[in-house]
């Protein structure tokens, strides 16, 4: 049926459930993102009442506590503080996990110390602090029980109306208000009726009919015989033709929790126009989806209620309004740390300036201000930290790009800087949260990150250049091994591999002029060099071969001596073809020749004897016989496809050639 309903009977609904325990659901975001919302207390147990007991209670923090305080609920002055310096039980999450007991002759004694000579309240305030400086909401600690005398659904008729398949919660209030043992039971009478929610009240109507549904004080004594108890009558009804109703006919909510709002239409509505809109503003958020066909509320940062509205439009003009009441029965109430050394002090504390408050719906996280305004489409600094929001006010996760750059916000929203390891992949942040990629420099060191932002480990090859990144990703200079080979990074060329000639520690030494291996660290290297000095070549190039251990080596005249110019790994002939030795002569050369492979860039020296590249297979760059450093060719000398190239474009016809 259409729901008009009076303000003043509005506003009896709203009132009972403000001061209501008990009454409520579990809240949609009773585990929060960490960093969101402060450390989050569960079971509070009181154990044995009075000075001789004790209470007992759970804390879940990311990224940890710093301190847990108990307060006068009358001033909200801190009377007794416990620094937390142990980690708790820290689950992969990332949640440290805590339990806690408090002895009542402790809390006493606290309070005395504070400077209190009236009697412990029968009820005090627990607040704990995140090591990120994020309190919890304020959890009561029930010093001496008190317990309800009665109970009251505040409903003048008796009766509440339901639409069949709606869903409702019940406003409850207790005497005496300062009553902490509060905990209701809740049934209905005629369950093929009514369901009801024994923890949390929820009613649901399931068919036609009435039955009462009833709130019970639950004190766990089975001596209880008369226990206090209220009851309502709750009637359903099918949806009129001509009606129009949500599924939600009362909805409580603490600060922060979110429940979706979807219309109950008959036929003649399906294709009605949809207009949602808040009576009164302020207490609760209204979100509307994209296609108008639900709405989102969520609990705002004071206790009040208000009156959602939901308008159905035909195309004739005719208009139906349903509502539904929101009630926001819980608020998270910063407090204000003290520092650890300080020791507390029985006066009031100012409460700080309001913050705004983090929200999630089914769509995601947003953020409200305390003016009720909400960053949308934009950065904004929160708690030191950085968040960004989409068009719609939702907080952005993951890959981010913006103006060109990259950035990457957490699990939390919260915008990462520094290393970030995803699925195995390095990636580094800078300061201002944009992905790096190419050369960088972090904590000192050089790296490298492609065009993908990962970080680069092993072989780089930079232009003309080659880098080597060890395993952490850090470029490496100085004297490198890898398997037999030596290599030098050269830290005044930029780290970058050393080939031919270079000076390292005063000493020239010789490296690979193509991969860079310290050649004039062979053991024989300055054996053959001291052999070269004995030959001959009429120009200003000398080759020499060796056919023992297969190298060839390339000379040049200067300082009246031959200086070495190159050390290539060669092959050479096998033992039934080997290669001819002797002093011979550079003559013809090409770019490839070969049948059922191809040899590139020859060089004659002898009749059929010829420098050329390794085999490939014919008419490719894939190679079929890479072999280096063996006897397994027809008597040629076989070279890298580059040294090859070298000899074929640089060494002069007439030229020697010593084979040995």
């Amino acid at each position: 049926m259409t729901q008009l309903i009076h303000r003043a009977f509005l506003a009896t609904l709203a009132t009972g459930a403000v001061v209501a325990s008990g009454a409520f659901g579990v809240p949609a975001h009773a585990a929060p993102a960490p960093d969101m919302y402060g450390p989050t207390v569960s079971q509070v147990k009181t154990i044995s009442e009075g000075l001789g007991g004790s209470v007992t209670f759970k804390v879940d923090d990311n990224p940890g506590l710093s301190s847990i305080d108990l307060r006068d609920p009358s001033t909200d002055a801190i009377f007794y503080h416990r620094v937390v310096d142990f980690p708790g039980n820290v689950t992969d999450d990332g949640v440290h996990h805590y339990s806690f007991e408090i002895k009542f002759s402790d809390i006493q004694a606290a309070w005395t110390k504070a400077g209190h000579t009236e009697a412990l309240p029968a009820t005090v305030k627990l607040v704990a602090w995140g090591s990120d400086g994020k309190p919890s909401k304020r959890a009561d600690i029930a010093i001496e029980p008190i317990a309800m005398t009665s109970l009251d659904f505040g409903i003048e008729s008796g009766q509440l109306n339901m639409t069949v398949g709606q869903q409702t919660n019940i406003g409850v209030t207790h005497k005496p208000d300062s009553a902490n043992k509060t905990v209701i039971n809740w049934t209905a009478d005629d369950i093929d009726i009514l369901t009801v929610d024994d923890a949390s009240g929820l009613v649901t109507a399931e068919k036609e009919g009435c039955t009462d549904v009833r709130a019970v004080a639950d004190y766990l004594d089975p001596m209880v015989f008369d226990p206090v108890m209220a009851s309502v009558q709750v009637c359903a009804t099918e949806l009129g033709e001509d009606e129009i109703a949500l599924n939600r006919l009362r909805v409580d909510l603490d600060e922060g929790e979110s429940v979706t709002l979807t219309p109950m239409l008959p036929k003649k509505f399906k294709d009605a126009t949809l207009s949602w809109g808040l009576e009164y503003g302020g207490a609760v958020i209204l979100i509307v989806a994209e296609d108008g066909k639900s709405a989102t509320i969520t609990g705002g940062n004071v206790i009040d209620w208000d009156q959602v509205n939901l308008t159905a439009t035909l195309a004739d003009g005719t208009e139906v309004t349903t509502t539904t009441i929101a009630t926001v029965k819980s608020v998270k109430q910063d407090a204000k740390a003290p520092a650890p050394w300080v020791e507390p002090q029985p006066d009031p504390q100012p409460q700080p300036t309001p913050e705004g408050t983090w929200m999630q719906n089914s769509t995601g996280w947003w953020y409200v201000n305390a003016d009720g305004s909400y960053p949308k489409d934009t950065v904004a600094t929160i708690g030191g930290r950085v968040f960004r929001f989409d068009a719609n006010g939702y907080m952005r996760t993951g890959w981010i790009n913006e103006a060109g750059a990259w950035y990457y916000h957490d699990a939390n929203g919260a915008m990462v800087t520094g290393w970030l390891n995803l699925g195995g992949t390095w990636y580094y942040l800078d300061a201002s949260g944009a992905m790096a990629t190419g050369w960088f420099i972090s904590d000192g060191s050089w790296y490298y990150a492609d065009s993908s932002g990962a970080m680069t480990t092993g072989w780089l090859r930079q232009d003309s250049s080659w880098y080597y990144l060890s395993a952490s990703g850090a470029m490496v200079t100085g004297w490198l091994q890898r398997g037999a080979s030596w290599y030098y990074l050269d830290p005044n060329a930029g780290g970058a591999m050393a080939t031919a000639w270079t000076m390292v520690s005063g000493s020239w030494n010789y490296f690979d002029r193509w991969d860079g291996f310290w050649v004039s660290g062979r053991s024989d290297f300055e054996a053959d060099w001291n052999y070269a000095k004995t030959l001959y070549s009429p120009t200003n190039y000398l080759v020499v071969v060796d056919t023992n251990a297969p190298h060839c080596m390339t000379f040049y005249w200067a300082d009246s001596s031959w200086q070495p110019l190159t050390d290539m790994p060669c092959s050479v002939g096998k033992p039934s073809t080997p290669t001819i030795k002797g002093t011979f002569t550079i003559k013809n050369r090409g770019s490839s020749f070969g049948h059922g492979y191809t040899a590139y860039w020859w060089t004659q020296f002898h009749g059929d004897y010829l420098f050329h590249s390794v085999l490939y297979y014919e008419g490719t760059m894939t190679v079929k016989d890479g072999t280096l450093g063996g006897h397994v060719s027809h008597g040629c000398v076989r070279l890298r496809y580059e040294d090859a190239k070298w000899l074929h474009d640089t060494i002069p016809s007439g030229t020697y050639v010593t084979i040995y």
